[in-house]
């Protein structure tokens, strides 16, 4: 939280404990001091959130990494190395990634020096002027200079006190300055008059020849400007906002209206656009969460939009315009039985006063409330077949009942409240995604009912089995809709494509989702060779009471699910896995054996385990990992390096790969890491001992010996030949490890 955030840029915060009363609750915080505020003021909000941006147009940029007060990342530079390697560290020794990186600009504090000499010669400019008999010098310049100044000032530092802003923003907010870089651009202009002036003043002669002179000299500002910052201001041949945007719309249902629920920027303008410009899905909703926190966003989505029918919600404006229904607070007035969602959704809106005067007291605030904390949705299988949620080959596992239930929440927003009515009320007619990029807080208790198909989730009476480490996976849909359906931006044709970190995030995003697939894949392949041993266990842990048997099968069912949590007894009970046990059984079996007692069920797996065909089961293995890795190879051909370099996520690939068998297509990925960690590590050890106390370079030490340490265990294991020199490189950059890390 921005507490957490402010207390570390701080280095630590000493304030005073403050109690105050939050909804009868009394609660405790640390408030920082007014000196402590102040030092917060000028060395975060002042200096970094303004003068950096501002250095980066005058002097120089180190690159367009966002930077949260780290070394290496998003400093303002001058191409000076005296004064840059004293106050970052030696810059000749970064990193490859971070020295080419095309946002690294260097104007040796040219515009800075030419701005400055242009402030001061404006402010003390005089002018001639006859008064009466005398001629007297007229201050004409400082009047002029506080018309420009304060333009400079309201522009920038007065919206740094206008803002307020807190630590760890998400994006970097140089563009919110941006009409006080203006105002300083004029007094880099009025830079060159002054020296022409100061020029012709010494020489005694007013010349055209020496403005000329001075004037063209001075043009080597704004192109040695030019030169440095085209390479990163070039978008020639990117279409990553457009296609990125269709893959969101790619991954729903084709058919039947479906709607997506996504939460910022960057996941809903993109799909606005291919809808309005493009005609790409335009049967289709995309619903945002952050503008379904007010009334008229939520009024929009009752009407037809494109070729979308109107959303079937059956809230009414009068319940939440007009500042109505912004928030429920969730409390249980059915004792903790859970009640149907319709009826809970109901008592809401009825929003009873004598409840409310038992649950609130006698209070003139308009107040809403959310009856329970665990309410469930009826389930028609019938109806999520039609309407093509669920393939009919997987009828047998929809629940008959969705239990959805509100973890420790307060209170739930509008757009949770939305979201709960469209359940309720949908009955499963049209298709309900939500988009990846969505936090898992804002799925209102469905998290288990989640499926991923690409770069959304799809909302399936299909509970999620517990053990799974990630939300369940579509592999079919999504291999189709990714490897057939989705479109990358014209990255792999264009290799000189100019990528700023907002676009790489995306990109690594469809790139993480790749390694989900080819996991999903894998866990898919290992548990079809072990279905028949994995049934054997089964059968055992629903019958014996014997702790040998559980022991076994908790060791099974770790690797069974690639859940290393498993083994461990204090995340899972005896009587957890035994549950487990039960629910796995019925998952293979079908829903129509959940009234079977353990020992019923047992002999039904059994009997289930002898018809299981082991040679097709190893050919569908077979197949799994076989399309795993034309995944991989697809992922590594569309989103290529160097156009997008390996990051931390990119180590799976290369696991994946060595898992597969496929290790000289690991090598290359590997190869990449590896160098980019030495590169890493041989910086850090060459900073001065002030520079590696920083709070960020432990944590980058730490993050860079990790991936080269996780690197040469799986060399080992390949029986790489630089295994062996890579392990003794690895013992030699522990010792610093040691030593950051005490």
């Amino acid at each position: 939280g921005h507490a957490a955030a402010y207390e570390s840029w701080m280095g630590g915060v000493d304030g005073n404990e403050v109690s105050y009363d939050r909804c009868g609750e009394m609660m405790t915080v640390k408030v920082p001091t007014q000196l402590e505020n102040i030092r917060f003021f000028l060395s975060y909000q002042c200096n970094f959130m303004y003068w950096r941006y501002f250095m980066w147009n005058f002097a120089g940029r180190q690159n367009d990494i966002q930077g949260n007060g780290e070394l290496e990342h998003g400093n303002w530079l001058t191409g000076i190395p005296f004064i840059d390697n004293a106050r970052l560290g030696d810059q000749d020794k970064l990193p490859d990634d971070l020295k080419q990186n095309k946002g690294h600009n260097v104007f040796y504090c040219m515009p800075l020096i030419l701005g400055l000499i242009g402030l001061f010669w404006q402010a003390w400019y005089t002018r001639k002027r006859k008064v009466g008999e005398k001629t007297v010098d007229d201050p004409v310049g400082i009047r002029q200079f506080w018309v420009v100044f304060f333009l400079f000032f309201m522009t920038g530092l007065a919206i740094v006190v206008y803002l307020n802003q807190t630590p760890m923003q998400p994006r970097e907010r140089d563009y919110a300055y941006a009409g006080s870089f203006y105002a300083f651009a004029i007094w880099c202009g009025m830079g060159v008059a002054a020296i022409i002036e100061w020029l012709q003043r010494k020489l005694k002669k007013e010349s055209l020849v020496i403005a000329a002179v001075i004037g063209v000299a001075c043009l080597f500002v704004p192109i040695q400007m030019a030169s440095q910052t085209w390479d990163d201001h070039d978008r020639s041949g990117r279409y990553t906002c457009r296609d990125f945007g269709q893959n969101y719309l790619m991954t729903l249902q084709e058919k039947g209206n479906p709607i997506i629920f996504t939460n910022g920027d960057n996941d809903t303008f993109p799909l606005w656009y291919n809808q309005e410009v493009e005609g790409v899905g335009s049967d289709q909703r995309v619903a945002n969460l952050s503008y379904l926190q007010m009334g008229w966003y939520v009024d929009q989505m009752k009407h037809d939009a494109y070729e979308s029918k109107a959303l079937p919600i059956s809230l009414q404006p009068k319940h939440y315009m007009n500042g109505r229904m912004d928030y429920a607070y969730v409390v249980d007035i059915v004792d903790g039985h859970p009640i149907s969602l319709e009826n809970a959704n109901k008592i809401m809106v009825e929003n009873d006063a004598n409840i409310k005067r038992r649950i609130f007291g006698n209070t003139k605030e308009k107040l809403w409330f959310y009856p329970a904390k665990i309410v469930y949705l009826d389930i028609d299988p019938d109806e999520v077949v039609k309407s093509g949620t669920v393939d009919a080959k997987e009828k047998d596992k929809i629940v008959s009942r969705m239990n959805i239930g509100f973890g420790g929440k307060r209170f739930l927003g509008k757009q949770e409240i939305f979201i709960l009515d469209l359940l309720a009320s949908n009955h499963w007619e049209r298709p309900m995604y939500f988009a990846t990029t969505v936090g898992k807080e804002s799925f209102s208790g469905i998290n288990d009912y989640m499926r991923l198909e690409g770069m959304a989730y799809r909302v399936v009476p299909i509970k999620k089995d517990p053990f799974l480490a990630n939300e369940a996976v579509n592999t079919d849909k999504m291999y189709d809709n990714m490897l057939h359906k989705f479109k990358w931006g014209g990255i792999a044709e264009n290799p000189n494509i100019y990528l700023e970190e907002n676009n790489l995030r995306m990109v690594q995003t469809h790139r993480y989702m790749f390694i989900r697939l080819v996991d999903a894949l894998m866990l898919e392949a290992k548990q079809a060779r072990m279905k028949r041993d994995y049934c054997e266990m089964l059968r055992w842990a629903l019958t014996s009471n014997d702790s040998r048997y559980m022991s076994a099968y908790r060791q099974y069912t770790s690797v069974y699910y690639d859940n290393g949590r498993l083994a461990n007894k204090a995340n899972y009970s005896d009587s957890t896995l035994l549950a487990h046990a039960r629910v796995s059984a019925i998952e293979m079996l079908g829903n129509k054996y959940e009234s079977l007692s353990n020992g019923e069920l047992s002999e039904a797996i059994a009997n289930y385990s002898k018809q299981i065909d082991t040679v097709a089961a190893n050919q569908y293995a077979d197949e799994r990992e076989k399309r795993a890795i034309e995944v991989l190879d697809f992922a590594q051909k569309v989103l290529p390096a160097p156009q997008v370099p390996y990051s931390t996520s990119s180590f799976m690939m290369a696991k994946q790969y060595a898992e597969l068998k496929q290790y000289e297509k690991a090598k290359p990925i590997l190869q990449a890491l590896k160098e980019s960690a030495i590169q890493h590590l041989e910086w850090i050890k060459g900073l001065s001992e002030r520079h590696q106390k920083h709070f960020s370079v432990v944590d980058l030490y730490n993050e860079q010996f990790s991936i080269f340490h996780e690197v040469s265990l799986i060399e080992e294991t390949a029986k790489d030949p630089e295994a062996e020199a890579d392990a003794t490189l690895v013992s030699q950059y522990y010792s610093l490890y040691k030593t950051l890390n005490k």
